[in-house]
């Protein structure tokens, strides 16, 4: 047992870089019992604080991403207990991070922007350039491309004035995602390789993992599954290593479609399998989607009709409910040449015209050629 607050934390810390998450949550609840104890005033409260925020980052590792914001509005009302903007517009920042992973656009959205304005007004630059990234992230979700970059351009000058290559490598990664969805893939690698090269010089593994992911994801859509697993690999090995189950997820559902496109459905099916283990009990709906489609490639791969469509319907509404313009046209167009495989031509018709104004939005004139083509293929 600890002897004060201070070492709990201190303990809970350790344990939680260990990704011993149990035991950290362990600690932590032993020094939020000590706070409550042994201390009062202000060191007690920025203490609590500094609690609470480890208990809302372990939450946010783990998936409980409902938790972790119940932790994050305790920071926030210390936050104005102390009128300490600098711990308000942390939790702001990490409340729209986590609500962004929820598909909640518009509330992610007010949450960086109030980050950016109390930064903003108290010239905390640090902070402000990672509410930028934060808002461009959403823009970008959002299909509002022209804003994205100009925040992901706002953060790399904020960086280079402060020296701080993590925010760097955000900003670049944020390009990537921006040049990813309107298909210049080969801007969009470039952008992601920039960004892994600091992500890699800060040994921050989450961001590490989530960039080669990206970077497998481009490869994978530009048909070289080779390079795509290779990378999709390397993320899977760093997000083993680091615990982080949502990237494991992410990695294994995009080599399982590597696997499918690649003519082997029963390594696909594997793959996704450990998928579905990994992001089992998350509330990531947009990475419950992408599952959802690559069972449905798996199921038209296995010349099952009835149960691809069933999992394309599912995927097709997740996408709708998110709002997101490139994606829902990935499903669209995939449904649609799954109709074309099945001689469904109604139903590949009405998909395939669905892609075209959903890639029309997200402005990406390579995916609006993909549908054209899978168009050109249906004789009248």
């Amino acid at each position: 047992m600890a002897t004060s607050a201070v070492e709990a934390l201190e303990r809970a810390r350790s344990a939680f870089e260990k990704r011993s998450y149990e035991t950290a949550i362990s600690f932590c609840k032993e020094a939020l019992a000590m706070v409550d104890t042994d201390m009062s005033g202000s060191a007690a409260m920025r203490l609590r604080a500094d609690i609470l925020l480890l208990l809302s980052e372990i939450n946010d590792v783990t998936g409980l991403w409902v938790d972790s914001l119940l932790y994050l509005d305790g920071v926030t009302q210390i936050s104005t207990a102390l009128s300490d903007t600098k711990m308000r517009v942390e939790s702001l920042i990490r409340a729209g991070n986590i609500i962004s992973k929820k598909g909640r656009w518009d509330d992610a959205l007010k949450k960086f922007e109030k980050a950016e304005e109390a930064a903003t007004k108290n010239g905390i630059h640090k902070l402000l350039g990672r509410a930028l990234i934060g808002k461009g992230t959403i823009l970008w979700r959002m299909g509002r491309y022209a804003e994205a970059v100009r925040e992901a351009d706002r953060t790399s000058k904020i960086s280079g004035n402060i020296h701080d290559l993590q925010l760097v490598g955000t900003a670049h990664a944020l390009t990537a995602s921006v040049r990813f969805d309107q298909g210049n893939y080969a801007a969009s690698i470039e952008a992601n390789r920039k960004a892994l090269e600091c992500f890699e010089g800060v040994e921050d593994v989450y961001q590490i993992a989530r960039v080669l992911n990206n970077i497998g994801e481009t490869y994978k859509v530009i048909g070289d599954y080779p390079q795509a697993i290779e990378n999709l690999e390397r993320c899977l090995k760093v997000a083993e290593e680091s615990g982080n189950r949502r990237n494991m997820g992410y990695a294994l559902m995009n080599i399982a479609e590597c696997k499918v496109r690649g003519g082997d459905p029963a390594a696909a099916k594997n793959a996704a399998a450990r998928a579905e283990s990994a992001l089992a009990g998350m509330e990531d709906r947009y990475a419950h989607a992408n599952l959802a489609t690559v069972w449905a490639l798996i199921h038209v791969a296995k010349k099952e009709a009835k149960e691809s469509f069933a999992y394309f319907d599912r995927a097709l509404a997740q996408m709708k409910e998110l709002k997101i313009p490139y994606d829902t046209g990935v499903v669209q167009l995939e449904y649609g040449l799954a109709a074309l495989h099945f001689k469904d031509r109604e139903r590949a018709k009405e998909m395939l015209s669905d892609a075209i104004d959903s890639f029309q939005d997200a402005g990406n004139k390579a995916m609006m050629a993909k549908v054209e083509e899978a168009f050109a293929s249906i004789k009248e």
